[in-house]
């Protein structure tokens, strides 16, 4: 008589639970730490994009975009301040620890940092200087 080898359905082949061996299952634990503690890690460094008149609400870290509506000066900490616009005619004041390198040539700024409620000012931590393009068509 001829005898048929049996698999037990729950445990899979050889006895091991879902086909990974200890060593699979030690590996997929390594990754999902590394993406989690990515995704942790990234979550201060993403700011929202607010108006001027959200950020001067807001508490947390934002980014605000406005075009340039003074030409900005050192005060008296040695920190660069300038004055920005957005489209809705709301202008705040920004302050930076430096003078951007490029920034005599700026039409537009994007700050990303907090409004702080007491100086009524908002301190930037990063500064995006937008200039115009070569490559635009001269008017």
């Amino acid at each position: 008589m001829a005898s048929i080898a049996v698999e037990d359905i729950r445990t899979g082949s050889a006895g091991r639970k879902l086909g990974l061996k200890p060593v699979q299952w030690l590996m997929v634990g390594i990754i999902a730490l590394a993406l989690g503690f990515g995704g942790w890690s990234m979550s201060g460094s993403l700011a929202r994009t607010v108006t001027i008149e959200e950020a001067k609400q807001s508490s947390g870290t934002i980014q605000v975009f406005g075009y340039l509506y003074s030409k900005g000066a050192y005060d008296e900490q040695l920190n660069w301040t300038f004055d920005i616009q957005d489209s809705t005619g709301a202008s705040i004041k920004v302050v930076h620890a430096t003078k951007p390198g490029n920034f005599d040539d700026a039409i537009s700024v994007a700050a990303t940092g907090k409004f702080n409620q007491a100086k009524n000012v908002f301190e930037a931590d990063q500064l995006l200087v937008k200039c115009p393009s070569k490559y635009q068509e001269q008017q």
